[in-house]
């Protein structure tokens, strides 16, 4: 990993975190506790270990994130899981085939003597996952360590983005704005970066008083056709028809993040024809 001149003041902890990603194949809010429960469950005996559980938007519909010292045995736990979690949805709905699809993020945390390693989460409702990608000149860790702020944690990953970010907070909008500022304060050192946003199974989060803006993309299960809306729900979303891999666009806009959850889960419940989502969240940046 280039490094652009890393004193001996940044650490990189020597247990894993592991972060799990999951994607459900049209499963309703009941079902989605199940796999949660399967997974906490699973873990009773190390509880302890689990920093953050709940939903996700973007390609993904759940994220678990625990500690782990081993890289074997966390990608075993997590094979594991998922094996339960297929039988555990399978019991009840066996129509489904591979109701689930997880993929495995293993990464170190690093501090700095200056800075620390202290735990920051502290229950926030709202985690976010941005995946960055150095440029090919390196990195100087020290230099962008000091740009982190105080709801910010930084990890190396052995995946082609190398670092993760994760931002904690309780209003989306603050959150979206601290990464934003974070990715132009170290343009020079990193070309790409990709976002998951994680919402906490339990906790409330402030409300963005503009609103939050989302499009849910919904792949249907005969991959033609069209979803008839109820009157309550075209006063919810507007609806377009699109090509690519999903075959519609769905918008709407509510001030949290657990309101739009609410409502792509009752959409699913109420439309047997869907597949499944995968929702992109459209904020807007503060001036």
């Amino acid at each position: 990993m280039p490094n652009g001149g890393v004193d001996e003041q940044i650490k990189f902890s020597s247990g894993h975190i592991a972060v799990m990603f999951i994607s459900t194949k049209g499963l309703f809010k009941d079902e989605e506790k199940k796999v949660l429960n399967a997974i906490l469950s699973s873990m009773d005996k190390n509880i302890d270990s689990v920093i953050f559980y709940g939903f996700c938007f973007g390609r993904y519909d759940l994220v678990v994130e625990f500690k782990e010292n081993s890289a074997k045995v966390a990608s075993n736990i997590v094979c594991d899981l998922q094996d339960k979690i297929v039988k555990t949805i399978q019991e009840e709905k066996r129509e489904i085939k591979d109701p689930i699809c997880s993929s495995l993020t293993l990464c170190n945390k690093i501090s700095s003597n200056k800075i620390g390693s202290k735990d920051i989460i502290n229950g926030c409702p709202i985690r976010t996952y941005t995946f960055l990608k150095p440029k090919i000149e390196g990195v100087k860790l020290e230099y962008v360590i000091k740009k982190l702020k105080p709801s910010m944690e930084l990890f190396w990953t052995s995946s082609s983005y190398t670092f993760l970010l994760c931002t904690n907070g309780y209003n989306f909008s603050k959150v979206f704005s601290e990464i934003l500022e974070f990715r132009e304060d170290t343009r020079q050192y990193f070309s790409e970066s990709c976002t998951y946003v994680g919402l906490a199974w339990a906790g409330e989060e402030e409300p963005v008083e503009e609103g939050i803006k989302v499009l849910t993309f919904v792949k249907l299960k005969a991959c033609y056709g069209g979803l008839k809306l109820k009157p309550d729900e075209k006063v919810i979303w507007t609806m377009d028809k699109r090509l690519g891999w999903s075959d519609i666009s769905l918008g709407t806009q509510k001030p949290t993040l657990r309101e739009i959850k609410e409502k792509i889960l009752e959409l699913r419940k109420n439309h047997d024809e869907i597949a499944n989502t995968s929702t992109l969240i459209l904020p807007r940046e503060r001036e």
